[in-house]
């Protein structure tokens, strides 16, 4: 067992040629989020790069929570939480959320049609059904977009 964290410990897993390896950014997130119980959901710029819409990777794993504020630093790899308003982090479903957040990031006159193709691609249809629920949710200038992306012939 290796601490991380005051209160926060993983079990290091072992690579053959590497040695033991950090737990993921988002691994860390999330036992900061159960430890504090609070939701959490990765910043814009991240939320792209995990949706595959951008190759931008952060230097910094940045994620918003309605719980406390935190950076946690393992090694090279920095991890910061920070406080956002419960109705800006938790309302919608965690991929609602997120492509919410990746559109964001992205820009009104960024969005593409081959980014939202890729979405649609990319999202199930149970998620582009939930997509379709959250729209009252999201930006009204994403409201094309959203409908495009679930849109009514999957």
């Amino acid at each position: 067992m290796r601490n991380l964290a005051r209160g926060l410990y993983d079990v290091p897993r072992s690579h053959p040629l590497l040695g033991d390896l950090l737990p993921t950014a988002e691994a860390i997130a999330q036992a900061l989020a159960r430890r504090d119980g609070a939701t959490i959901q990765p910043m814009e710029a991240m939320a792209a790069n995990l949706l595959g819409l951008s190759e931008q990777v952060p230097v910094k794993a940045v994620f918003l929570t309605d719980g406390p504020s935190h950076l946690v630093t393992v090694g090279s790899l920095s991890v910061e939480l920070k406080r956002r308003p419960l109705r800006k982090v938790g309302s919608a479903a965690p991929i609602s959320s997120l492509v919410f957040a990746a559109l964001r990031s992205l820009g009104k006159g960024n969005v593409s049609l081959a980014r939202v193709s890729h979405l649609r691609e990319t999202l199930s249809p149970l998620d582009c059904k939930r997509l379709l629920k959250d729209l009252p949710l999201a930006p009204a200038w994403m409201h094309p977009t959203l409908r495009y992306i679930a849109g009514k012939d999957r």
